[in-house]
């Protein structure tokens, strides 16, 4: 069975279990966004969204709001505790396809990349104004 197929069954199971139904009720949207944003390391918008039951547009605005969902929504607590468990459900489903940094975005790694960056630049500065010859290091002691 390929990816497709097996997440088309086990979102058949996921919106039995937990009672989605196909209207706009918070709830509903809540869960389901969950299950998208879970599903995005393994599986295109397109594909994702014949399995939902919606277009692609929708698919990329629920990984666009995922960050927004998490932090500064009403429903922040329940969206992350269906997230995080939709992400075990998926990664067990998707074990043979799983990539070491596939829950990290591309803007995390560049925005990683670039606090690393400043924090070398700050200590290479440092170590510039430090060790000028006509400064004392404190709590270094000559000895001569």
């Amino acid at each position: 069975m390929d990816r497709v197929e097996e997440v088309k069954y086990d979102y058949a199971l996921y919106k039995e279990k937990n009672g989605i139904v196909d209207n706009r009720f918070r709830p509903n949207i809540v869960k389901k966004y969950a299950y998208m944003n879970a599903c995005k390391p393994y599986i295109g918008s397109s594909d994702l969204g014949r399995i939902i039951g919606c277009n692609h547009a929708t698919i990329l605005h629920a990984w666009k709001s995922h960050d927004t969902n998490l932090t500064y929504s009403k429903d922040s607590i329940a969206y992350q505790e269906h997230f995080e468990a939709c992400c075990a459900r998926i990664d067990k489903l998707m074990g043979q396809y799983t990539d070491p940094l596939h829950r990290v975005s591309k803007g995390e790694v560049i925005k990683m990349y670039r606090e690393l960056e400043k924090k070398i630049e700050d200590l290479h500065q440092y170590a510039q104004e430090s060790c000028s010859q006509d400064e004392e290091v404190p709590g270094v002691l000559e000895t001569t």
